[in-house]
């Protein structure tokens, strides 16, 4: 009979690191998407068109792509998706962009996908509903 026996994570040797570094997918913080790095953008106009997203938030790098929810009748859904390339760029428009007043409505912008901050590996937080 074999007996499994439980190792904690920590415990657990990763190939080509060292032995107190994480795997970078556990790390707190900001996790890349498959194509570059997403802001969760709400509190926006009903009126807001992906163009104004875009001359605003071009402003701080290059933008991958902008996605703005709408509902059946058209009208925004008061949140978007906004990908940039760079990190860096990323960081600028949240720095920079969070609760400041964009077509009359004051807006959040913050990462769209996070790495919870805890000791027990766990899946990415999503923010939003989508």
């Amino acid at each position: 009979m074999q007996i499994l026996q439980l190792v904690p994570f920590h415990c657990l040797q990763f190939p080509n690191m060292s032995r107190h570094e994480e795997p970078e997918r556990l790390r707190p913080g900001p996790i890349r998407s498959r194509n570059g790095w997403v802001l969760f953008v709400r509190g926006l106009p009903r009126e807001t068109r992906e163009t104004d997203l875009l001359d605003a938030f071009s402003d701080f790098g290059y933008v991958q792509s902008v996605k703005l929810h709408r509902n059946l009748n058209g009208t925004a859904k008061e949140y978007a998706l906004i990908e940039f390339q760079e990190q860096s760029d990323a960081q600028d428009a949240i720095n920079r962009m969070h609760g400041t007043q964009f077509l009359r409505q004051i807006i959040k912008v913050d990462w769209a996908f996070v790495a919870p901050v805890s000791d027990q590996p766990s899946l990415p937080i999503r923010r939003g509903s989508f």
